[in-house]
């Protein structure tokens, strides 16, 4: 049976194996401590799938700037390497924009690295379309 639920504290070694196969190496205790946070952030959700383990997910989240009005915004998703392409992230996908549309918003933002192929065919094959590309610039302080 799918499971999509949302994360719990006690996910978060899985989660940190996963976000390490996204690309962003991180330990399961630091993990342990976001999710703590973002666990009682009204304005964020972390959904997992749950497949007798954690084998995916995918965080969401309101975005409020003053460049204009709060959006949603995905701000993650990956699937085990040995569970991807058997619809799981499109699942986890339409559980976010679920998770938006129940807070009255009308559309989902989704960045992904330029170099992530894979996950832009992904996203046009459910049919988000590119609004723009940018650069991210960052300085050590």
């Amino acid at each position: 049976m799918d499971r999509i639920r949302p994360a719990r504290i006690e996910d978060a070694a899985a989660i940190a194996r996963l976000t390490t196969q996204l690309g962003y190496p991180i330990e399961a205790d630091t993990t342990r401590r976001l999710l703590d946070y973002l666990i009682e952030d009204d304005d964020q959700e972390i959904l997992v799938f749950d497949l007798e383990g954690v084998v995916g997910w995918a965080g969401v989240a309101v975005h409020h700037g003053l460049t204009g009005e709060p959006f949603a915004e995905l701000a993650g998703l990956v699937v085990d390497e040995t569970h991807r392409s058997h619809g799981i992230g499109r699942k986890l996908l339409f559980a976010a924009e679920d998770w938006a549309r129940g807070r009255g918003f009308g559309k989902l933002r989704v960045r992904t690295n330029m170099i992530r192929a894979d996950a832009h065919r992904f996203y046009e094959r459910l049919g988000y379309g590119r609004v723009k590309e940018q650069r991210v610039y960052e300085k050590g302080l």
